[in-house]
């Protein structure tokens, strides 16, 4: 049996598993980002020939796909990593920013509109765009410019992954404004409502 959890839910059992397990939070991103590395590098090899975009957001969902970068750098891939500043970085994302860094992945920083023609260029450059920009915690309207990327990723990007849930869309409702169409979601831990 499967069970579908709202996003309020996802944060009670990451809580409970952080006491319980006696586990850090780094720790379960750290899971989460492997895991999901490993799952592509099996799955969709040939997806990632000619590099990987990661679209990183602040949050925790942005701190996987830092995890995640960092691992498909590890395994020979050619990875470029964005970070999408829209708040103050989570203390976990920030750490696994720093260690991309030590290992010679550069983050690159988009902070608005004034960079979107170059996110573009990148989407068009790389055989495959990760999406890690809002996770669980998403709610309200999208920036216009959010909204025209999201739109150019969904429609020219050659293959699209998200991380748990696609950007935009709302976990609990499903509902969204405008959201990253993907190929693939690398659901983390459970299946959300949304």
């Amino acid at each position: 049996m499967k069970y579908l959890l709202s996003a309020e839910q996802m944060r009670a059992l990451d809580s409970k598993t952080i006491k319980e397990c006696n586990l850090s939070s780094r720790m379960l991103m750290e899971t989460a980002g492997k895991g999901c590395a490993d799952l592509l590098v099996r799955e969709f090899p040939t997806q990632m020939e000619n590099g990987v975009l990661i679209l990183c957001g602040n949050g925790n969902n942005g701190g996987d796909g830092a995890v995640l970068a960092r691992w498909l750098h590890h395994y020979g891939y050619t990875v470029t990593l964005v970070n999408i500043q829209l708040g103050n970085l989570s203390p976990e994302t920030k750490i696994n920013f720093s260690i991309c860094h030590s290992l010679g992945i550069k983050v690159h920083k988009v902070k608005s509109e004034k960079q979107l023609d170059w996110l573009k260029e990148m989407v068009s450059m790389h055989s495959m765009v990760i999406d890690a920009i809002f996770g669980i915690g998403f709610k309200g309207e999208l920036e216009p410019w959010l909204k025209d990327l999201f739109f150019y990723i969904s429609a020219f990007a050659e293959f699209k992954v998200a991380l748990d849930i696609p950007s935009g869309l709302n976990a609990d409702t499903g509902n969204t404004e405008m959201a990253i169409w993907v190929d693939t979601t690398l659901c983390i831990a459970n299946l959300k409502l949304g």
